[in-house]
């Protein structure tokens, strides 16, 4: 597991993807799935997941 949170932390960082995430929430993931696969493939899967940790979370 620390690998994969080390692996994640790096490209998150390398390719700037923290630049798509302007603290706006919903309408950051497009901007964040864009940026991490090139296009919009798994958007959908991810805008269900935003809504559910939104739910636990917050």
């Amino acid at each position: 597991m620390p690998f994969a949170i080390r692996s994640a932390l790096w490209f998150w960082l390398h390719y700037e993807v923290y630049s798509h995430d302007h603290g706006k929430g919903y309408s950051d993931v497009a901007g964040v799935t864009n940026r991490v696969n090139g296009g919009n493939m798994g958007l959908s899967e991810r805008q269900e997941a935003y809504k559910l940790c939104e739910k636990v979370f917050l």
